[in-house]
């Protein structure tokens, strides 16, 4: 992946974060998932990076980080922080980063436990 992640990058900046790569625990066609921590609060969050490749995409992304902003509910992802990036790939115009809370397995089955969900 090229931009922020050119050669894999252990810190990465976003706005006034910095961000130490854990692992990467999910990949799809046009985005990855990292696990990250805030090396300064030291809390541990999911990155998602986007590809965008045309216009279209980056007003796709545009909408998704504006819908994030706009929910505010106990069951949807808050969105911790959003910026687009100039990508180094020459194939790629631009890359959408989106920072949010990370949940494990885990974390999740034990909160559907105690919502009754399991």
């Amino acid at each position: 992946m090229g931009g922020i992640f050119s050669g894999f990058k252990k810190t990465i900046h976003l706005h006034n974060r910095r961000l130490h790569v854990l692992k990467k625990v999910a990949e799809g066609g046009f985005s990855s998932v990292f696990q990250v921590r805030d090396r300064g609060t030291k809390e541990v969050f999911a990155l998602k990076v986007i590809l965008v490749n045309e216009e279209e995409q980056e007003a796709e992304v545009n909408a998704e980080i504006a819908n994030f902003k706009l929910v505010n509910h106990p069951n949807v992802l808050k969105l911790v922080d959003a910026a687009i990036v100039p990508s180094k790939k020459a194939k790629l115009h631009r890359q959408a980063v989106l920072l949010m809370p990370f949940f494990s397995v885990l974390r999740l089955s034990l909160s559907s436990l105690s919502l009754g969900l399991l």
